[in-house]
């Protein structure tokens, strides 16, 4: 999104998105595991500040993955994003609200070293009766993907860390053009949709990273329920495209608060 915190406000966000299909080719219930929340999960934490109006810092922790090097030692890391967000332009005043985001990601491993990678995202929106349509260019220099975990026999397998023992190495970065679509249904519900497109460097060849579902929003807080085609949550993970171009079978939800 292109909005930013507002000044002196404080902002946190708790996301849980399983690492499961709903229904796996054996056909099991999808209540099961809980929609596939009992399986493993991604988990987000994101913590948020408005220095002013139209500036804002952001920090998020993403549970990552093992791996092993070249020496078939096992390691692990887990993401944090560090971002800043500056509003260039308010659709109130210039007909359209865009945004300039940027950062880092690092990689941090067990050892309490790892990658870093670098970010940034242009987003523009605009609102129009009760639609809010969005777009713009999502960049990072070191992308990271895994897959769902019922799809890794014959699917594609995790995107290979610098360090990982594999080849073909993959492309480091990837670019890709969001598109977002929210409806407001009532004043407190929307529907809304979000796909992204890689269009540069690595991809998982498989569509879009999509995603739909419903939000209430209250003057405090916010709650989504959402479908997605991917269990990857962090920045630099979203965009890389889906586990299938054609489901939205991995179950997700978040909450916001704003204080």
């Amino acid at each position: 999104t292109s909005t930013t915190v507002g000044k002196g406000k404080f902002y946190a966000r708790f996301s849980h998105v399983s690492q499961h299909q709903l229904f796996t080719s054996e056909g099991k219930h999808a209540f099961h595991d809980f929609m596939g929340l009992d399986d493993g999960v991604k988990i987000g934490m994101m913590f948020g500040y408005g220095i002013t109006k139209n500036w804002d810092v952001t920090l998020q922790r993403t549970n990552g993955r093992v791996y092993y090097d070249a020496d078939w030692e096992e390691h692990s890391f887990d993401l944090w994003d560090f971002m800043t967000k500056v509003k260039l332009l308010d659709e109130q005043e210039q007909f359209v609200d865009l945004s300039l985001t940027g950062g880092a990601t690092f990689f941090w491993e067990e050892d309490n070293r790892g990658e870093w990678a670098g970010n940034a995202a242009v987003l523009l929106e605009k609102s129009m009766w009760r639609f809010r349509i969005g777009t713009g260019l999502l960049y990072t220099s070191l992308s990271t993907w895994e897959p769902t975990a019922s799809t890794q026999v014959g699917g594609v397998s995790a995107k290979l860390y610098p360090k990982e023992r594999g080849a073909p190495r993959p492309e480091n970065h990837t670019t890709a053009i969001p598109l977002s679509v929210s409806m407001a249904l009532t004043k407190s519900l929307q529907g809304f949709g979000e796909l992204a497109f890689p269009v540069d460097g690595y991809e998982t060849g498989n569509g879009p990273s999509a995603a739909a579902g419903l939000r209430y929003v209250s003057p405090s807080h916010a709650y989504s329920l959402f479908f997605c085609n991917t269990s990857n949550s962090g920045f630099n993970s979203t965009f890389t495209g889906g586990y299938k171009h054609d489901r939205l079978d991995v179950f997700g939800f978040d909450i916001s608060i704003f204080f």
